[in-house]
C-alpha cells in the first residue's frame, strides 16, 4: 500500500459524512464507515451494487439514470458542483434528507463520481422543533393576557403584543415610535426610570411596580409592571422584557371598598346616634322598664324595617312610597284609615331614616290619642315635590278624631320630630295642633 493511499485511506475511515463513490454504470466503486452507518449496508454488500438501488427512492431511480446518460452524452449535469438536499432512502427503507454534494473526477478516461453525503435527520428535527417552539411563543406572545414589550437601553420599544395596545389605546405601528417614558404617567415616571437606569447597569436585577399609562384617549390606566433584562454571554444588557397587567379594576375596587368601610363607619356611627337618642329620651318619658322596653323596642323595629329597605337598594337610595309603606306595615288593622298619595321620590339613606323614625311617631301617636284612637279618624299621608324640583314637602294630616288641643310640654316625639329628625334631614318640620286634627309638615331639600 502505497502513502498516498494510505492517507486516502484514513481520511475516508474518520469522515463524520458519507463518501461514496460510483463508476460511469452507477456501480458503488467505494463505501465509507460512515456511509455503512447511515444507509446500513456493510461495505461488502454495498461495493459493486447499483447506487440507484441502494440509497434512491423508487420514484427518482429513473431521473438519476437519465441524469448519468445526459452527462455521459453531454459532460453537463445540473446538480454537479453544488450542495443540494435530496431524499435518501437506508437499508431499512426509511426515507430522510441529506445533503448532497457530487464531483466528477477521470480515471483512465471513464469518469468516477464522488458523492458527499450528510444526514440532515438530527438538524431537520432540530429546525422543526425550533420553529415550533418559536410559533408557540409567539402566539403566546401576542395573545397572552399581559402586556409585553422588549424595548431597548432608551426605553424605546421594539416590539409589543396586542394586549399591549389594548391597554394603552396605541397600534403597535404607533408604540415602535415611543419611549414608555412616552406614555408613562408623569408622577410615575421618575421611579421607573431610575429602576431602569440601575437595572441597565447590573446595580438592579428584576423590579416590580405600580404605575400609570396615558392612554391615547387621555386616559390614565392603571398597570403592574415587572421589569427584567436580557444579557449576552459577556453579561453586556441587550434589552429589556416589560410585562403589564391591568390592574384598573383591582385600584377601583379597593378605592370602592375603602370608600365603603368608610361610609359604613359614618352610618354606624349616625344609627348608634339614633339608638342612644331614642333610648335615653324614652327612658326619661316612661319611668316603667316594661313600657319603656315596649316603646324602645317599637322605635327600634321602625329604624330596622328602613333598613331592610336600604339594604335592597344597596344603601344608595330608596323611593319614599317604599319607606311610607314599610313604616306602616306593623299597622296592618288600620290600612283602610290612612290615603297615601305622592309621587316617585328617591331620598338619601339618612333623610330615610329620617322619615322611618318620623311615620313611627306620628303613628304611635295618632293610636294613643289622635285621629286612629276612635273609630273614623282618618290620616292623609301625601307628599310632592315643589320649587322646580329642588324641595320635597311631605304632610301627615289627621282627622276626625279627638279634639286636639297644644300640650304643655315638649315630649320626646315632639322633640324627635322638630329637632333631630328634622335637623338629619337638613330641614324643618312644623307640628301645627289645629282642632280637627294634629297635622305635620316636612320640608326637606332634595
Amino acid at each position: 500500500m502505497t502513502e498516498d493511499w494510505a492517507q486516502h485511506r484514513a481520511i475516508l475511515e474518520a469522515a463524520l459524512d458519507s463518501i461514496i463513490a460510483a463508476d460511469h454504470e452507477s456501480r458503488v466503486i467505494e463505501w465509507n464507515p460512515a456511509a455503512e452507518r447511515t444507509f446500513g449496508y456493510p461495505r461488502s454488500t454495498a461495493m459493486g451494487r447499483d447506487l440507484a438501488e441502494l440509497i434512491i427512492p423508487p420514484e427518482l431511480r429513473e431521473a438519476h439514470r437519465d441524469g448519468m446518460e445526459h452527462f455521459l452524452a453531454t459532460g453537463e449535469g445540473p446538480v454537479l458542483g453544488r450542495r443540494i438536499e435530496v431524499e435518501a432512502i437506508n437499508s431499512a427503507g426509511r426515507r430522510f434528507p441529506v445533503e448532497l454534494a457530487i464531483e466528477v473526477i477521470q480515471v483512465e478516461g471513464n469518469p468516477r463520481f464522488v458523492a458527499y453525503l450528510r444526514d440532515l435527520t438530527e438538524r431537520k428535527s432540530a429546525e422543526a422543533a425550533l420553529l415550533e417552539s418559536e410559533q408557540r411563543l409567539a402566539a403566546t406572545y401576542q395573545h397572552a393576557f399581559v402586556g409585553i414589550s422588549e424595548v431597548d437601553l432608551t426605553g424605546r420599544f421594539l416590539r409589543v403584543n396586542e394586549e399591549l395596545c389594548r391597554i394603552t389605546g396605541y397600534t403597535s405601528d404607533e408604540l415602535l415610535n415611543f419611549t414608555f417614558s412616552d406614555i408613562t404617567h408623569p408622577d410615575d415616571l421618575a421611579v421607573d426610570l431610575e429602576n431602569f437606569r440601575q437595572q441597565v447597569e447590573g446595580a438592579l436585577g428584576n423590579y416590580t411596580l405600580e404605575k400609570r399609562y396615558i392612554r391615547k384617549d387621555k386616559q390614565e390606566v392603571c398597570v403592574e409592571l415587572s421589569g427584567s433584562i436580557i444579557r449576552d454571554s459577556a453579561d453586556r444588557p441587550l434589552y429589556a422584557v416589560r410585562v403589564v397587567r391591568d390592574i384598573s379594576d383591582r385600584i377601583r375596587a379597593e378605592r370602592q371598598q375603602a370608600l365603603l368601610v368608610h361610609e359604613l363607619n359614618h352610618r354606624v356611627k349616625n344609627t348608634l346616634t339614633t339608638v342612644h337618642s331614642i333610648v335615653a329620651q324614652t327612658l326619661r318619658i316612661y319611668p316603667d322598664p316594661s313600657r319603656a322596653t315596649q316603646v324602645v323596642g317599637e322605635r327600634l323595629m321602625a329604624l330596622s324595617r328602613v333598613h331592610d329597605v336600604l339594604t335592597r337598594r344597596n344603601w344608595e337610595s330608596a323611593v319614599l312610597s317604599d319607606i311610607v309603606a314599610e313604616a306602616l306595615e306593623p299597622y296592618a288593622d288600620f290600612s283602610e284609615r290612612f290615603a297615601v298619595s305622592g309621587p316617585e321620590v328617591s331620598l338619601a339613606p339618612r333623610v330615610c331614616l329620617s322619615f322611618a323614625m318620623a311615620i313611627q311617631e306620628l303613628t304611635t301617636n295618632a293610636i294613643k290619642y289622635g285621629a286612629l284612637s276612635v273609630p273614623g279618624g282618618q290620616v292623609a299621608v301625601t307628599w310632592d315635590v315643589e320649587r322646580s324640583g329642588s324641595m320635597l314637602r311631605f304632610d301627615w294630616q289627621e282627622s276626625g278624631g279627638p279634639g286636639v288641643t297644644p300640650p304643655t310640654r315638649r315630649g320626646f316625639g315632639t322633640r324627635l320630630l322638630e329637632g333631630g329628625l328634622a335637623r338629619d334631614m337638613n330641614g324643618s318640620a312644623i307640628l301645627a295642633f289645629a282642632s280637627d286634627g294634629l297635622r305635620c309638615t316636612f320640608e326637606v331639600p332634595l
